[in-house]
């Protein structure tokens, strides 16, 4: 009976080496594993550098608004409320700077994460009271600004979303965190933090100034969202610091009082998610709107001159201006078809507002649209004109034509611009013997493209004046009416 070669002694040494292999492959991938986590609690940690006593007599002491730091809030809302009122983003960043918001709301998260209720009804009084100064002091702003135009730093604060959940969660971090550090720098997390919360401050106080209620209540909102955001934040990193409790409660009642909490959250949460979920289907309705604008607008003899989409819940609706050839009837019913059934817009209504002359199509729906569409359909023109004129030939030929254009439009709008009727009266008193006169603007060219403006007046004398007369009277007429027109070159004829 032969050997099993499997079980040779070569077979063995190498069974032993590939497990040693493995043994060693394993262990080394544990210690890497050991070394990033290290790595990590060592880079990631926050314990280190903490310190809880001067973190909690500090945040107690930024609690209170009264004297200076009342004069500093009323500022900084002053500064805010000029920056969104003018659309100046750098003046907004100004008043954060100096803002003193956060020294309540981070009382609040601190109050609840270490049961002191003492500190919790001081921090919710100084609150309400930076509150009221606040809404006070941009009301009076925006009562007295001569600067009435609603502004997008404005309306960026009147939907709140869950976005602006994300930036008081991150502020609000930033703020605990580096106010529980040994070294502080309360200028970044107060910026953090202000960015939160200065802005639907004084968008609501503009609320107020204009009785425009649904601002007033977005933008409030966004505030108080903000603030108990940046409440809980404080809460949860005061917690997992460990601060020192104050009152001691038990383990039911503290599990209470995280239910309450998580609850509270959520229920100012979800307002916000579902605003969010609106943005993004507006979002996505006017990307697809813009795309079936460009996709299905394509013809020869018809251009879209300006288009409008409006967003609502019910019936979005999208608006297109066209100028040159009318699209007949069956493509109408195309574009609706495709509209609702290649782009998804299946709510949409689309209106066409088309004429084969522009200035018509304006005069004909002038009362349907507002001025601001209106202007933006007479700019579009303009530009669509002009990059006409920019496609000729050459850059001569190109400008004899802008000047051509211009001239016939100051022939058409300025016509006749003289005071005839008081320069004929003078004439009747200076030329007696003056029996006809006539002025006009005469356009003149050589026939080879070139034209010229000459201002013209046309005389008649009285035939008994004799031509050496005549002629020194023209003469004479001639440079009074230079001076009394203001011309610098007239030309005299007469018949």
């Amino acid at each position: 009976m032969q050997d099993d070669p499997s079980l040779s002694p070569e077979t063995d040494s190498a069974t032993e080496q590939d497990s040693g292999s493995n043994a060693l492959r394993q262990q080394t991938g544990r210690q890497a594993l050991t070394n990033i986590r290290e790595y990590l609690h060592h880079t990631l940690n926050i314990h280190e550098g903490t310190n809880i006593a001067d973190s909690t007599s500090g945040i107690k002491k930024d609690i209170f608004f009264e004297g200076p730091r009342v004069w500093i809030l009323i500022c900084s809302i002053f500064i805010a409320s000029i920056g969104l009122n003018t659309n100046s983003t750098a003046v907004i960043i100004g008043a954060m700077l100096i803002s003193p918001l956060m020294g309540p709301i981070l009382g609040i998260g601190l109050a609840v994460g270490t049961n002191d209720f003492k500190l919790l009804t001081k921090a919710l009084n100084n609150f309400a009271i930076m509150v009221v100064i606040s809404l006070a002091t941009a009301t009076i702003y925006f009562l007295i600004t001569p600067l009435k135009e609603l502004q997008d730093e404005l309306l960026a604060r009147t939907r709140p979303t869950v976005l602006d959940v994300a930036v008081a969660l991150f502020g609000g971090l930033a703020g605990i965190i580096v106010g529980s550090r040994a070294e502080k720098n309360n200028v970044v997390p107060g910026v953090a933090i202000a960015t939160a919360l200065m802005p639907p401050l004084c968008t609501a106080g503009y609320g107020i100034a204009t009785a425009n209620w649904s601002f007033f209540l977005g933008a409030f909102y966004l505030f108080l969202l903000n603030s108990v955001i940046i409440s809980v934040s404080t809460w949860a990193v005061v917690r997992y610091l460990r601060f020192p409790l104050v009152d001691y409660v038990s383990e039911t009642t503290q599990k209470k009082y995280k239910r309450f909490i998580y609850m509270f959250v959520l229920i100012v949460i979800i307002p916000s998610a579902i605003l969010f979920v609106q943005v993004i289907q507006e979002s996505i309705f006017f990307n697809r709107a813009e795309t079936f604008i460009t996709e299905e607008f394509n013809y020869q003899d018809c251009e879209v001159v300006q288009s409008t989409i409006i967003y609502n819940d019910t019936i979005p609706l999208i608006e297109v201006f066209l100028m040159g050839e009318f699209i007949p009837a069956g493509e109408e019913a195309r574009l609706v078809n495709a509209m609702k059934e290649d782009y998804g817009l299946e709510k949409a209504q689309l209106k066409l507002f088309q004429s084969g002359d522009a200035s018509k199509a304006i005069e004909r729906y002038s009362a349907q649209v507002s001025q601001e569409t209106r202007n933006a359909i007479i700019e579009d023109i303009y530009r669509k004109n002009e990059e006409l004129l920019l496609s000729k030939d050459s850059l001569i030929e190109n400008k004899n034509a802008q000047i051509r254009v211009l001239e016939d439009e100051i022939i058409r709008y300025r016509g006749d611009s003289i005071p005839f009727r008081q320069v004929q009266r003078e004439l009747q008193v200076h030329y007696p013997n003056l029996q006809k006169f006539a002025f006009s603007r005469v356009i003149e060219s050589d026939l080879e493209g070139h034209t010229d403006t000459i201002p013209t007046a046309m005389v008649s004398w009285n035939r008994q004046v004799s031509r050496s007369s005549r002629t020194t009277q023209q003469a004479e007429l001639r440079d009074w009416l230079e001076v009394r027109l203001n011309l610098d070159t007239l030309r005299v004829i007469g018949y």
